[in-house]
């Protein structure tokens, strides 16, 4: 038996299909692009809307979707070519800056605020401790960050001992980079300079750095 009144049922009702996602899918060749499309929903693990949409079949169809959505979104809508990483154990994606550096990333999915546990840090520490090569930037993407993660993405580069830069950004920030970076831009190409900083990648600051970089 549901509990509460007729009124409070109807309104939980009313506010359940509120949530629900109404935009139909946008058509693509790239069976990534519905991942790119849905990228904020997967990043906070939105399994009611990911199942309305018949996203998902289990729950950990979701971590992967959002890993796919990221690769869509740094090949396709920020053209890079991405680098390839042998074996299992390292971040979820890669790809090269012009000198030969290179920036990992790591998507942390979840359903509530991300708090940049020490295991991550130790997780984090050993992909770019052990990768073949300088780790110019470590990408953190997330659904929400608090504020204290700045400290841990200091203390995190410190550990490094490569001078690794280590930033996080939300996903929402991250496809709002994807989708205006090219009004920005004077030269028609996208500069991983961008995220090239330590601390937290709020929309302000990737606005003020794509005025400097782009122009």
């Amino acid at each position: 038996m549901v509990s509460g009144s007729k009124a409070e049922r109807v309104k939980r009702i009313i506010d359940y299909f509120d949530s629900l996602i109404t935009e139909e899918p946008e058509p693509s060749d790239d069976p990534r692009a519905i991942f790119y499309q849905y990228f904020v929903e997967f990043a906070a693990r939105d399994n009611k809307n990911l199942y309305q949409r018949k996203l998902i079949k289990h729950d950990k169809d979701m971590e992967a979707g959002f890993e796919e959505g990221t690769r869509y979104l740094f090949e396709t809508k920020l053209g890079c070519r991405l680098v390839e990483m042998p074996g299992t154990e390292h971040a979820d994606g890669c790809v090269e800056f012009p000198n030969g550096d290179i920036l990992l990333w790591d998507n942390k999915g979840k359903e509530s605020v991300y708090t940049f546990p020490k295991a991550h840090l130790d997780q984090f520490r050993r992909y770019i401790r052990e990768s073949a090569r300088r780790v110019n930037l470590f990408l953190i993407v997330v659904p929400a960050y608090d504020p204290s993660t700045r400290l841990q993405a200091m203390k995190l580069r410190h550990a490094t001992l490569t001078d690794t830069d280590v930033a996080l950004i939300t996903a929402e920030d991250l496809k709002w980079l994807a989708e205006t970076w090219p009004k920005m831009s004077s030269k028609g190409r996208f500069n991983l300079e961008i995220f090239n900083t330590t601390g937290l990648l709020d929309r302000a600051t990737l606005e003020e750095r794509m005025r400097v970089l782009l122009a």
